[in-house]
């Protein structure tokens, strides 16, 4: 369903902080195929060689070949894309960036690879989408259209600051969010289970859980890939040879559950 300014929101505009970007501004007016929101963990309990993992395993994914032929093939062959961080609170680190040719996406990953993170303890996953619905809002209301808004969510841990996720999930998907997505790092199937039930929600949405932080890359370019072509993973994802097997001798990275209806 075709988004634009006319659909009136309703969650509050939250207070944005803007980060670095070397990508090109999105201009006033724009039309892409997917709105796409990365909310990504810097909580406390994420380390900084954990965090430099997290944030290269997105930088590769947009410099994969299979990823930009994703956004290129789309309908309108482009994407807009931004960056939110969270810990107790939230922030807007890279603002909208219109991903329409090789080089605007690899100058995309370039900045994704070199952006630093804000100094925070608390894991407020609730912050994270809140924010990553409002930017996505704003972005609509300027009289821009998608015909797909998705909020993508990584993290390692659970709500445990500021408000409800599950109400901060409803909200969102109550406005202009179609869908909202998950990848759960570490924590086993108890982690993936809580983003399951908590975090993820809307058309078709889905949760993909990596063993670990060194894993994370291969999860987020199924992730991404599923997001931008609006078709969601099915069944497992497979694990590089190199990591360990999971419980019960399966080569998985994780799995997927699916929810097919926007929750209202």
């Amino acid at each position: 369903m075709l988004k634009n300014f006319l659909a009136v929101s309703s969650i509050a505009i939250a207070s944005l902080v803007g980060g670095t970007a070397s990508a090109s501004p999105v201009p006033a007016t724009d039309s892409v195929d997917t709105i796409l929101s990365l909310v990504i963990d810097v909580s406390g309990s994420v380390s900084t060689s954990e965090y430099n993992l997290q944030m290269g395993g997105y930088a590769a994914a947009f410099n994969d070949v299979d990823i930009q032929n994703a956004i290129l093939n789309g309908t309108l062959g482009k994407i807009a894309v931004n960056v939110v961080q969270f810990a107790s609170t939230a922030s807007e680190r890279v603002q909208f960036q219109i991903l329409d040719d090789a080089t605007s996406i690899s100058a995309f990953a370039t900045t994704l690879g070199a952006l630093t993170r804000f100094a925070s303890s608390s894991t407020s996953i609730a912050s994270g989408i809140t924010t990553g619905a409002a930017t996505i809002e704003s972005w609509l209301t300027a009289g821009n259209t998608a015909t797909r808004a998705v909020i993508d969510v990584s993290g390692d841990g659970q709500n445990n600051f500021g408000g409800s996720v599950t109400a901060a999930r409803d909200a969102a998907l109550a406005g202009n969010i179609d869908a909202i997505n998950g990848i759960s790092i570490g924590g086993g199937s108890t982690l993936l289970d809580y983003y399951k039930d908590n975090v993820i929600g809307g058309t078709d949405s889905f949760a993909i859980g990596a063993v670990d932080f060194a894993a994370f890359s291969a999860g987020v370019k199924t992730k991404l890939k599923a997001e931008i072509t609006g078709t969601p993973p099915g069944g497992v994802v497979p694990v590089p040879a190199a990591l360990p097997l999971l419980a019960g001798g399966l080569a998985l990275l994780g799995f997927v559950g699916r929810r097919r209806r926007k929750t209202t």
